[in-house]
C-alpha cells in the first residue's frame, strides 16, 4: 500500500512554506512517516480480528518503507511465510494424543488427530508437525510412535496457518486500511505544517 497526498492540500502547504521562505519537503516526509506508524497498528488489529495471533507476531511480517529528505514518498508492505500453527494463541499437545489449534477467532478450536509439537532440527522454534506416513492411518491414542524406525518416523510435514500478506490483501482489511491512510495523512500534514511554522513564531 502506498501512501499519497491529497494534491489540493500539498499544493497549499507547499504554497505557505514557500510564502515563508522555507522548503514543504520536512513537513512532507515527516507527515508519511507519522501516518505509516499509525496505519500499520491499524492494519495489524484489522487482522487481529479475524486470526487467533497476538498484535505482536502479526505486526513482526510488516515492514515501513520510510519518507526521507531525497525521497518523499513512503509504503506499507507485509511479507512473510505461512503462519505456523504453533504461533496460534492456545495452541496445545492434548495427553490423548493431537494438537488441539484455533487459527480463526470466528471459527470453532480444531484438534489434529496425528499431529504433535516439537523443537525443529535448525533452532526455529517450537512447531506443529505431521508425519506424512501415517496421516491417512486412524490415530491409536498411546502407540509409541516416536519409537519407530526412521523410516516411517520421516517425512515429517510443518503444519502451518495463513500468511499476513495475504490476510493483508482481503478487502475487509486493505480497503479501510487504505481510508483511514488517506484520513491520517491530510491530519498529519496540517499537524507537521502548524509544527513548521511554530518554530517562525
Amino acid at each position: 500500500m502506498q501512501i499519497k497526498f491529497n494534491q489540493l492540500d500539498l499544493a497549499r502547504v507547499k504554497a505557505t512554506m514557500a510564502g515563508v521562505g522555507k522548503s514543504a519537503v520536512p513537513v512532507m516526509y515527516r507527515a508519511i512517516n507519522k501516518t505509516l506508524g499509525v496505519t500499520q497498528t491499524f492494519a495489524v488489529k484489522r487482522i487481529y480480528t479475524t486470526l487467533n495471533l497476538t498484535q505482536t507476531r502479526i505486526r513482526k511480517d510488516f515492514s515501513q518503507n520510510k519518507a526521507l529528505s531525497v525521497r518523499v514518498a513512503g509504503s506499507l508492505n507485509a511479507k512473510g511465510k505461512p503462519v505456523g500453527l504453533a504461533s496460534f494463541i492456545g495452541t496445545k499437545e492434548l495427553k490423548r494424543g493431537g494438537v488441539s489449534v484455533k487459527v480463526h477467532r470466528a471459527k470453532p478450536r480444531t484438534t489434529l488427530r496425528h499431529a504433535f509439537m516439537a523443537i525443529g532440527k535448525t533452532g526455529s522454534g517450537l512447531h506443529v508437525w505431521e508425519r506424512q506416513h501415517y496421516g491417512k492411518q486412524p490415530f491409536r491414542p498411546g502407540f509409541p510412535y516416536a519409537t519407530l524406525p526412521d523410516k516411517y518416523r520421516y517425512p515429517l510435514e510443518r503444519l502451518t496457518g495463513p500468511r499476513i500478506e495475504d490476510e493483508y490483501a482481503k478487502p475487509k482489511v486493505l480497503d479501510p486500511t487504505i481510508q483511514y491512510a488517506n484520513y491520517s495523512l491530510g491530519t498529519n500534514l496540517e499537524s507537521q505544517l502548524d509544527y513548521e511554522l511554530s518554530k517562525l513564531r
